[in-house]
């Protein structure tokens, strides 16, 4: 109906919070953040801010290693951005949920493993495998499911080592 609301971070990790699907701590606001967290990601909350953010930054995404300095948030309105803890990952760590919803409610879904992405690991794709995973191909079920979503999908997730378990980052509707 509205594909726009898949594109809305906020809104996407209130509803898989739902179905207890972990996803990084994220907050709203640098104001939310505790002292003493390490460093965090700063990325667009929705897919309007993605071409102001990329032409600042020239990336998808900002590393923060400072928490103390955040006055060039000031360029963007509230709830543009969102700032999440950064996961410490090895290649091979992360997993892509590719999968189809169809309007009967079948699910037709793959896994696949990130091998290589371009230029580092917060980059593109270039190169992955095919897997079995139960527990990606699970994860990304419920997900569609709980969002009644209907269409191609691609749902990108960490597996936290520390933690021991896979952490979604995002969804892509397509």
């Amino acid at each position: 109906e509205n594909i726009g609301q898949f594109y809305r971070k906020d809104y996407f990790y209130k509803a898989i919070q739902e179905i207890d699907v972990n996803y990084p701590v994220t907050w709203n606001s640098p104001g939310e953040i505790p002292a003493g967290q390490a460093e965090i990601i700063v990325k667009p909350a929705y897919k309007n801010t993605v071409n102001k953010f990329w032409d600042l930054f020239h990336s998808k995404l900002k590393i923060v290693k400072n928490i103390d300095n955040f006055d060039w948030t000031s360029k963007f309105k509230t709830g543009e951005l969102l700032f999440q803890e950064k996961l410490n990952f090895d290649i091979g760590d992360e997993y892509s949920w590719w999968g189809y919803r169809s309007e009967n409610g079948m699910i037709y879904s793959v896994c696949s493993q990130h091998v290589k992405k371009y230029p580092d690991k917060s980059g593109r794709i270039s190169h992955a495998r095919l897997i079995k995973n139960k527990d990606v191909i699970n994860i990304g079920n419920r997900i569609v499911e709980q969002l009644n979503y209907i269409g191609i999908a691609d749902i990108q997730m960490i597996y936290d080592q520390k933690e021991g378990k896979y952490k979604v980052i995002e969804m892509n509707p397509r």
